[in-house]
């Protein structure tokens, strides 16, 4: 007996094989030290777990805790847990968690009732999974709204007990909505009699309350996603425009939402600017007219501004480049980085030293940018565009157009 122990022992905690009784004894007696210590662990773990759910029973609590489905309904380790609980002293509960360990108590009690009267028609053994998984929501959906257990942890315990797992989203969804103890959507119109009868409770918010809550929450979201995308469009018309951050961050901040830059940008992106989510279940929400471009004499400042920058990024690059071509005929003439950093400290841009030595390398120096692949269509006066300075001497001023 005791090597048949040892060997349970060992396949439990993968110890190494060992070959004298005195080692067997040994290893048992640290095994089984270990177990007892886990276990004491295990029942303050579950006295924990009543505090905080005072609605659950004993292999409830023991369950969620980490027992084995077999030591839940071992007497002897129920009593040992009871008398703990005991010694430890009944935990004061506040008027409003009694009030809802009762409410749990009597609808849990009915739901079990209702599962357990026979049904109007012959179920089918389809029909007889179906009820299962809405007794199991049912009971998920009370277990979660009395508080103190997370959703994975009211699922598993749900499944032990009914032998079916409800999804921990649409347990969330139906709590979160105001309908919890209520069939799902999806069933109620076959199997509305299993849902048992709400009980009022002055303190909690009235389920329809909760729903028409969610309604506006939506629609709200809505109309705040129609405004967003709107205006993000009508800022990517113009040269100095929000982005999608910026005007989400806007809108957010006037509706008091969340709504997502990366979603709103996407929208506009599809041409969807304009259109309400495509999850959305509101209905009837306003949708707020386009607001209005820039004035037209802002457009036209915004134009002017606009050429005038363009023109002096052109200036900046050719005259780059005609100084850099005139450096590379001296001795030690500067590089190209040095030119390109004097000559945006001069007019305020951000050339780049690599391109102007590919245009001075292909022969294109004095010639405007290219823009976008092809040349550009501003040229300035001067006919700057052909003339090649010849100016040996650092100073560089020599064959300089006249407007620079």
């Amino acid at each position: 007996m005791l090597l048949v122990e040892c060997a349970r022992a060992r396949a439990i905690r993968n110890l190494p094989a060992v070959g004298t009784t005195e080692a067997l004894k040994e290893y048992l007696a640290n095994i089984k030290a270990v177990e007892a210590a886990e276990r004491q662990k295990t029942v303050e773990r579950t006295l924990g777990i009543l505090v905080c759910a005072p609605h659950l029973d004993l292999p409830q609590a023991m369950h969620c805790a980490g027992f084995r489905e077999k030591e839940c309904s071992d007497p002897g380790l129920l009593e040992k847990v009871r008398s703990a609980r005991e010694e430890s002293g009944p935990e004061p509960l506040s008027p409003r968690k009694r009030r809802r360990v009762e409410i749990y108590r009597q609808r849990v009690a009915a739901l079990e009732a209702l599962a357990e009267k026979p049904d109007p028609w012959k179920l089918t053994y389809g029909d007889q999974l179906t009820k299962k998984k809405v007794v199991a929501h049912i009971k998920a959906t009370l277990l979660y709204e009395a508080g103190g257990l997370g959703a994975p942890s009211v699922c598993h315990l749900v499944y032990r007990e009914h032998g079916a797992l409800p999804s921990e989203d649409s347990i969330r969804k139906s709590c979160r909505e105001g309908r919890a103890g209520q069939v799902p959507r999806l069933w109620a119109r076959k199997w509305s009699h299993l849902a048992p009868p709400e009980i009022e409770d002055g303190d909690a918010p009235c389920p329809k309350k909760a729903r028409i809550e969610a309604d506006e929450r939506e629609t709200r979201h809505a109309a705040a996603h129609i405004e967003a995308t709107l205006l993000l469009e009508s800022e990517k018309k113009r040269p100095n425009g929000m982005g999608a951050k910026k005007v989400v961050a806007q809108i957010n901040e006037e509706y008091g939402t969340s709504l997502n830059a990366g979603t709103i940008a996407s929208y506009v992106q599809q041409g969807l600017a304009g259109h309400p989510p495509k999850n959305t279940k509101a209905k009837g929400f306003p949708i707020p007219p386009p607001r209005p471009l820039v004035r037209p004499e802002e457009q036209a400042a915004e134009e002017r501004a606009r050429k005038d920058l363009e023109e002096t990024r052109i200036a900046a690059h050719i005259k780059a480049t005609l100084l850099f071509e005139a450096e590379k005929k001296l001795p030690c003439g500067m590089s190209s980085k040095q030119v390109v950093d004097q000559v945006n400290r001069e007019f305020g841009t951000k050339l780049n030293a690599r391109t102007i030595a590919r245009y001075v390398r292909e022969g294109l120096a004095g010639k405007p940018p290219k823009k976008n692949g092809r040349p550009s269509t501003i040229f300035l006066p001067g006919d700057c565009a052909t003339r090649v300075v010849e100016a040996p001497e650092r100073a560089f001023g020599a064959g300089l157009p006249r407007w620079w």
